[in-house]
């Protein structure tokens, strides 16, 4: 069975381009370092689409598991994720 995963938490690694998610990050510390499950890189912001770290999201990871301009409407899968594209996650 897939796990779900809220397409607003989706994100590519801003150094080798790896497929991520924000669930399982750690949430402990207001300034919590977050780094890539695959290359080790610390990840920022960028890795899940936003502008900023208190901007907004400008780009969204699509079907093909690459960034798209536009969120995408329909239930996707990638990998064996279930991407729900319905309901923002809270940060």
């Amino acid at each position: 069975m897939a796990q779900v995963v809220m397409i607003d938490g989706l994100g590519l690694c801003e150094h080798c381009n790896a497929l991520m998610t924000i669930e399982g990050m750690s949430g402990e510390a207001m300034n919590a370092v977050w780094k890539c499950f695959s290359c080790k890189g610390e990840i920022s912001h960028k890795s899940f689409g936003y502008e900023s770290e208190k901007g907004n999201k400008i780009a969204w990871v699509g079907p093909e598991g690459k960034w798209v301009s536009e969120k995408p409407t329909q239930r996707f899968t990638l990998g064996n994720w279930d991407i729900s594209v319905h309901g923002p996650i809270a940060f």
